[in-house]
């Protein structure tokens, strides 16, 4: 086997594809170990060692940094294969590459890029053991708070609160502009929504950046998330927020029980007669949504231009 992929692909080539190797069938360090006759072990600037990392492999990262000529360096690109094994939640192999006697990465390298990626990928040991290490660990509001806004995106409720919980340089909740907020209700996590909300301490607005949340989660057909954020007692969004956006976004993705619910509201309900009223018209005209339409007639509070 190793004969055939470094015929096929050349020494290096078949070095790094090794080192890439998932499958428990093939025996990955005497693949690499054929490859490593010829090939240095940190060619193209370490790129063996960063796909070993990212495969979960240990003992291929184990290896390249133990070989004997020209063993790639733990922190090679600024920390690169750190972060790859820190997206796909490789504990292991992150605290073996903290933990190497030369050259080893910092827990903070790429201004704490690894624990933006484990906390999007919802590697909860992995963002604990980032946050915990004894030696320039990230800042946990590193890069103004995109842990949060990742994680509260992804849907991880657990990192959300790990991050705002977080003793030192906890990321504030309304961080961005309520950027975290806008991301929950967008993928349609309303319980996360509502623990950025109820934050004790910098919450978001609920119509910050001019209502968004509200616009995108109604485009995406988030019933749930829609109703948290207009009944929430304090500065919740008017549903006619950025001319009536949110009611155009609804009825373009056919979502009548979202159409009713913003029509049927007291107050602030999006028209007719506004541009985003007279276009959502012609959109459900145009793509047969028959029932958004006679709800649209029916509403007393889009009269005229209909």
């Amino acid at each position: 086997m190793a004969a055939l992929l470094i015929e096929a692909h050349g020494h290096e080539t078949a070095l790094v594809r090794a080192a890439s190797c998932k499958s428990k069938r093939m025996d990955v360090p005497a693949l690499m170990r054929a490859a490593l006759e010829t090939a240095r072990a940190d060619c193209w600037e370490g790129w063996a060692l960063i796909r070993a990392a990212q495969s979960g492999n240990e003992a291929a990262v184990r290896l390249l940094l133990e070989w004997k000529a020209h063993a790639p360096q733990a922190d090679c690109q600024d920390g690169r294969a750190l972060v790859a094994a820190a997206g796909r939640g490789h504990e292991t192999v992150v605290r073996l590459l903290l933990d190497w006697n030369d050259n080893a990465p910092r827990a903070d390298c790429r201004d704490g890029q690894a624990l933006v990626v484990a906390a999007e990928g919802g590697h909860e040991a992995v963002v604990r053991t980032l946050l915990q290490w004894r030696h320039h660990p990230p800042k946990a509001d590193c890069q103004d708070g995109l842990a949060l806004v990742v994680a509260a995106g992804a849907g991880h409720e657990s990192v959300v609160r790990l991050l705002l919980d977080w003793g030192t340089n906890a990321p504030k909740a309304d961080c961005q502009d309520g950027q975290a907020l806008i991301e929950a209700c967008w993928k349609g996590h309303a319980a996360i929504a509502r623990l950025l909300l109820d934050w004790k301490e910098h919450a978001p607005r609920a119509d910050c950046q001019d209502g968004i949340a509200l616009v995108r989660a109604a485009g995406q057909g988030h019933e749930a998330v829609v109703r948290l954020l207009l009944e929430r007692k304090e500065h919740a969004p008017r549903a006619d927020c950025r001319g009536g956006e949110a009611l155009f976004r609804a009825v373009a993705g056919g979502r009548e029980a979202l159409v009713r619910l913003l029509l049927e509201l007291r107050e602030h309900a999006p028209r007719a007669d506004c541009r985003q009223g007279r276009e959502a018209m012609a959109v459900a005209e145009k793509r047969g949504y028959e029932g958004t339409v006679e709800l649209m007639k029916r509403s007393s509070s889009l009269r005229g231009g209909l």
